[in-house]
């Protein structure tokens, strides 16, 4: 079974004609769609920046970059 929150993801960023090497602000990124599109923009379309903003309560099950 895929994940739904694929979909919207993935076709978000291609109707933004997002690429490689582009930066990306994503608001609330701790939540379904949008923790995705941070995988998306970083392993499949090659972003050179990625910023996302969380509440406090989000944040601490956000794990930590390595």
């Amino acid at each position: 079974m895929g994940r739904p929150e694929f979909g919207p993801a993935y076709e978000g960023l291609q109707q933004v004609n997002f690429s490689q090497a582009k930066s990306i602000l994503v608001l609330g990124g701790a939540d379904g769609v949008r923790s995705l599109v941070i995988h998306l923009a970083k392993h499949v379309f090659g972003a050179s920046t990625i910023v996302a903003t969380a509440s406090t309560a989000k944040l601490e099950s956000w794990p930590s970059p390595a």
